[in-house]
């Protein structure tokens, strides 16, 4: 007995595929955005919130100084990712299997980032 015949001596209609039985609609679109909204809404009153801690539990010059390695280091952090970025979209794109390469690039990041964060 096929499938086809199976459904059409039942009541029941064959199962649709998977994409078919949650269309997509503009409410989980809004739903999504508007979550996302309020996630980065966030951001601004805790920066303040750890901006105030940290600059009454270091003091000013305290403050300071973690601000500034803060920023050098992300700073550093920003060019590797940039540098690796170009080099990564560049390999993979010329790679016939982009995992081995992708694997070498990701562990070649891994391993400047920890030295850089080591000095």
């Amino acid at each position: 007995m096929t499938a086809e015949s199976r459904y059409a001596a039942s009541a029941d209609p064959p199962p649709l595929p998977f994409s078919a039985r949650e269309p997509h609609s503009a409410r989980r679109t809004i739903d999504g955005t508007l979550w996302i909204f309020l996630a980065e809404a966030l951001l601004l009153p805790t920066g303040l919130l750890t901006a105030a801690f940290l600059t009454r539990r270091l003091g000013a010059e305290g403050y300071g100084l973690f601000t500034l390695a803060a920023t050098l280091v992300s700073w550093i952090e920003w060019s590797i990712t940039s540098v690796f970025a170009r080099a990564a979209i560049k390999f993979v794109s010329e790679a016939e299997d982009w995992k081995p390469v992708g694997a070498t690039v990701a562990r070649l990041h891994l391993l400047v980032s920890l030295a850089v964060a080591g000095l």
